[in-house]
């Protein structure tokens, strides 16, 4: 048990780890903490029996305020919202090289109740909408950012590409859909 770790900006607190090993296999049968307001539950297995080590995992990440967790660990101010993530995987070789090429993951996402910021798409519509009709008068100057009341998709992880094949944005005025993949 830990009271709490600071990892650069990244705060957390209340972790518990349960684990064993035992010849060459580290079995993680539980580890919790507390993050941003949300929690993260994880369970692991490290095989090292053999000449090349293989792992498994299983990581769920529940109720994090997003915001505040991008705005310490990456200085970005991108995203708010209440985000649910959870993947499973699998692969062998810790060595780092190794690791990208071989580890097989998939798992799902969802922000509820967000905004996105940088852009008003809302904004912009009716901004369009007065222009086409006619109206050139000058434009309101609101906030630049994007309410939305979910943010999901599913992804894959394999052979360092990262896929997801259904981003899914919800909003009062519109509705946003998009895939991709990133290597």
């Amino acid at each position: 048990k830990a009271k709490s770790i600071k990892i650069d900006n990244l705060s957390t607190q209340n972790w518990q780890l349960n684990t064993t090993v035992k010849q060459g296999l580290i079995d993680i049968k539980q580890l919790t903490a507390e993050l941003y307001q949300g929690n993260i539950n994880m369970k692991a297995t490290i095989d090292a029996r053999n000449k090349v080590p293989s792992y498994q995992f299983n990581n769920a990440l529940k109720g994090v305020q997003i915001r505040p967790l991008l705005t310490d660990v990456a200085e970005v101010d991108l995203l708010s919202g209440t985000a649910s993530f959870s993947v499973q995987g699998q692969g062998s070789s810790l060595i780092p090289a190794k690791l990208k090429q071989q580890l097989v993951a998939n798992g799902n996402f969802e922000i509820a109740d967000g905004s996105l910021y940088g852009v008003n798409i809302p904004q912009m519509i009716r901004s369009a909408q007065k222009k086409l009709s006619g109206d050139l008068s000058a434009e309101d100057k609101q906030e630049l950012k994007t309410d939305f009341t979910s943010l999901t998709g599913d992804f894959t992880l394999r052979d360092g590409v990262l896929t997801n094949p259904n981003l899914a944005m919800a909003s009062p005025l519109i509705r946003l859909d998009g895939k991709g993949s990133a290597n």
